[in-house]
């Protein structure tokens, strides 16, 4: 498994909501910019998708067997990091039982 993080790219999917409408735009403007947004938003999702698969298809066609990778891992927040700045492995293997606690504290 290869986990990588990528940054949030956007805050706009809170731009606008039923409960807070964009008063400064005219309604039609800003229905179309909600439309526009929605649909970058899921050709964004696309190609993130893609790009693991390509990920996964590269890495694996250049290694081992044994050494393949079976799926990339998008986190959400970065990396907790050591004060010489490595990342904590331990905290992201899936047979950590205690993942979860030692997650939450930090």
């Amino acid at each position: 498994m290869v986990r990588i993080s990528i940054p949030r790219i956007s805050r706009a999917s809170s731009i606008r909501t039923s409960a807070s409408p964009i008063r400064w735009l005219p309604s039609t403007k800003a229905d179309a910019l909600e439309a526009k947004f929605d649909g970058w938003k899921e050709d964004f999702e696309n190609w993130k998708e893609n790009l693991k698969k390509e990920v996964v298809d590269y890495v694996n066609s250049k290694v081992n067997r044994f050494s393949h990778i079976s799926e990339v891992v998008e986190e959400k927040q970065e990396f907790v990091k050591t004060p010489t700045q490595k990342i904590r492995r331990f905290l992201y293997t899936k047979r950590n039982p205690h993942q979860k606690h030692e997650m939450s504290k930090r």
